[in-house]
């Protein structure tokens, strides 16, 4: 069963639940009309997904501890959260959703460095995320979906591309400052760099 509260003190939304969390349209989310009491979210133990929309907008969120239950974050789980800076990706995570960062602008830091079964980057997954500059692709990691870092104007250095076989249109579209790519018997879609 899906409980949460609010600390207003320090600001945090704490989310336990137990399996599964359900998903919500864009503007379900039960703690969706009291985001201007939390800044940070900590998901607790034994919670397997971020579900769908699950923070939708929340513009507010600056933080996120997720737990290593974590096996799914869903489509548009964090679209829009604006003032997210850093997110750490858990260790069971095999499937990032559609646009799930998709317009986390003031997103810095996405760190994947315990994750080794995730295969895919989805399309629009990192859309928008204007202040990343460097992102680190885990080894597992096989194709980069259409638009994943479209529009990531600030995104000078990507690692980890070698072990890609396949980069879909738009992957990087508009990612300007780009430079610098080493790929290894990869297929290179249209427009994927544009």
């Amino acid at each position: 069963k899906l409980s949460w509260s609010i600390d207003k003190a320090s600001k945090v939304l704490t989310i336990d639940n137990n399996g599964a969390m359900v998903s919500f349209a864009s503007d379900d989310a039960p703690w969706r009309n009291y985001k201007e009491y939390f800044d940070s979210v900590v998901v607790d133990e034994g919670c397997t997904n971020i579900s769908q929309n699950a923070f939708y907008e929340c513009n507010n969120i600056v933080s996120v501890e997720l737990p290593d239950t974590i096996e799914t974050i869903g489509d548009y789980a964090f679209y829009y959260c604006s003032s997210l800076e850093q997110i750490i990706i858990p260790q069971k995570v095999s499937k990032l959703g559609y646009a799930a960062f998709d317009g986390c602008k003031s997103l810095l830091n996405v760190d994947f460095s315990n994750n080794e079964i995730i295969t895919s980057i989805p399309q629009n997954a990192f859309a928008y995320c204007s202040n990343l500059s460097e992102f680190d692709i885990p080894e597992s990691v096989t194709s980069i979906e259409s638009g994943a870092f479209s529009h990531c104007f600030n995104l000078s250095k990507i690692n980890g591309l070698e072990d890609v076989s396949y980069i879909y249109s738009y992957a990087f579209e508009y990612c300007n400052k780009l430079e610098n790519i080493k790929l290894i018997n990869c297929s290179v879609y249209y427009n994927a760099f544009q």
